[in-house]
């Protein structure tokens, strides 16, 4: 395979490919059923639910019975059930609210052979809350909906098709059509991320089928005069869309932002301050009986815009961050790779008279599975080892300082060090396991005309393409400043 096929190959596979396998995934999810657990651990009395849909899906769920008159809507993520939402309900329900806690359709228990963001599963939002409107320990101005992630993205567009729900508290609500994105705020996503974004969004809607939704952006405006908690957690894409739709909603409307926390699971690093804000909001915005006094207590929400925070900056003593969003780094291998083949297959052909390519075909063909492995996995414990002695030994840092661990997002191990760097030192650092398992063994397979030891250079160069994304965007870090390894992404934090 020639270096053009190759680049064509990859380009095809990321560009094409693997958008439509994700829009695939997204409306056949993987069914977790539910089992074992119940509110009775809690020591919630429930009831079984089954709900038929429009279209003569079953869903099922339970309700926990409303001590207040008021009660709300849970609905989960992707690919989950009922039982992800366990800690909210757990909190509203001590708060007296009743619980509705349903597996959306192919998901848990509930039937349904796909599921799509489409006007099908927001009429299962309805179905839903037209059940709890006719409950018996019900007021009709006590119906709230919580969503998370495509849960909240249905649980704002049922509100803006029924009076019926009368306040809306969304955690990173994902968008339904290419409009609800911002702008491009850079280069890379006005070239690919928002045209991978749009191709990924149109496969998934007609993977998913029915009736095409509104953006959430055109259904914002429907919901005046009902209160909305939007919730985002850390940093980047994320709160930029929830900003972006806080700014098209109408009052009254609240954005908490929860900077350190991961999507999603705000309410398991923050959950005393999570659970409060849930009560809090739903008290302000629903009808309900006061547990003490037995009086009714109407909504009291002020037409208001809030964006508060759930905890204090960082870190007092950060400057600002040098950071690349875990998801960029697989970009950055990507790039790399046409890159390594020009910069040392090309002499290699030149000088030895080998097509580089041909020998990797070769080798793959020669070489056992086992032994691809065995070499991989070495290599992954040589690479991040590099890591370590370097931040011991050049940056004279504590071992208890230095540790291991794995990102899910880019499948990719990383070591993370607590302890502050001269920059140059953080630099040298991170460069290490490129340099000596990339780099000289490439140059050294390319003076000595050894296909396998260039062919391993090229693959660690490759696998270094998060060292290489750290160094690039601390190209502008001064010389005298001192860093600190960020937390959650690739970068650093530089100190004040």
């Amino acid at each position: 395979m020639s270096l053009p096929e190759l680049i064509i190959f990859f380009l095809v596979v990321f560009l094409l490919f693997r958008p439509m396998q994700a829009a695939w995934l997204f409306v056949r999810p993987p069914r977790l059923r539910v089992a074992y657990r119940s509110p009775e651990e809690w020591g919630a009395a429930y009831e079984t639910v089954q709900l038929t849909t429009a279209d003569g899906t079953q869903l099922v769920g339970w309700y926990l019975p409303s001590r207040n008159g008021a009660a709300i809507l849970l609905l989960h993520g992707h690919g989950g059930n009922r039982l992800a939402l366990t800690f909210h309900a757990q909190v509203l329900w001590r708060a007296g609210f009743g619980v509705l806690m349903l597996d959306l359709r192919r998901h848990g228990n509930s039937g349904g052979q796909t599921f799509g963001l489409n006007a099908t599963t927001v009429g299962d939002v309805q179905t839903a809350v037209s059940y709890l409107s006719k409950r018996p320990d019900l007021n009709v101005a006590g119906i709230g909906v919580l969503g998370v992630s495509v849960g909240g993205t249905l649980a704002l567009h049922a509100a803006a098709r029924t009076v019926a729900i009368r306040a809306v508290a969304v955690d990173a609500p994902s968008p339904v059509l290419f409009a609800d994105m911002p702008p491009p705020s850079n280069g890379y996503e006005r070239l690919v991320a928002w045209p991978l974004q749009a191709y990924y969004m149109a496969a998934q809607r007609w993977f998913g089928g029915g009736s095409d939704l509104a953006g959430i952006t055109a259904v914002l405006p429907r919901l005046a005069s009902r209160p909305l908690l939007f919730i985002v957690a850390g940093q980047g894409r994320g709160p930029q869309l929830m900003r972006h739709w806080f700014e098209a909603a109408r009052l009254p409307k609240q954005l908490w932002e929860l900077p350190q926390v991961a999507h999603g699971v705000g309410w398991r690093q923050e959950p005393e301050a999570y659970g409060a804000q849930l009560v809090t909001f739903f008290n302000k915005a629903l009808a309900h009986v006061d547990g003490k006094s037995g009086e009714v207590l109407l909504p009291h929400w002020e037409e208001t815009a809030v964006v508060t925070s759930a905890a204090p900056p960082l870190d007092p003593d950060v400057a600002y961050e040098a950071t690349v969003p875990m998801g960029w780094v697989n970009w950055v291998g990507l790039l790399l790779l046409p890159a390594v083949g020009v910069a040392f297959g090309l002499p290699f052909q030149w000088v030895w008279g080998q097509n580089l390519w041909l020998e990797l075909i070769r080798l793959l063909q020669e070489t056992s599975l086992l032994t691809m492995l065995a070499v991989l996995l070495a290599s992954i414990v040589a690479h991040e080892g590099l890591h370590a002695l370097g931040l011991v030994w050049l940056g004279g840092v504590e071992k208890t300082a230095v540790s291991f661990g794995f990102s899910w997002r880019t499948l990719a191990p990383f070591t993370h060090c607590r302890a502050p760097l001269p920059i140059s030192t953080y630099r040298l650092t991170v460069a290490l396991p490129g340099l000596l398992l990339g780099v000289v063994p490439g140059v050294a397979g390319l003076l000595l005309g050894q296909a396998i030891l260039l062919l391993f250079g090229c693959w660690m160069v490759v696998a270094a393409s998060g060292d290489v994304a750290v160094l690039w965007v601390t190209r502008h870090v001064p010389p005298s400043a001192t860093v600190r390894d960020h937390p959650t992404q690739a970068g650093c934090l530089v100190l004040k």
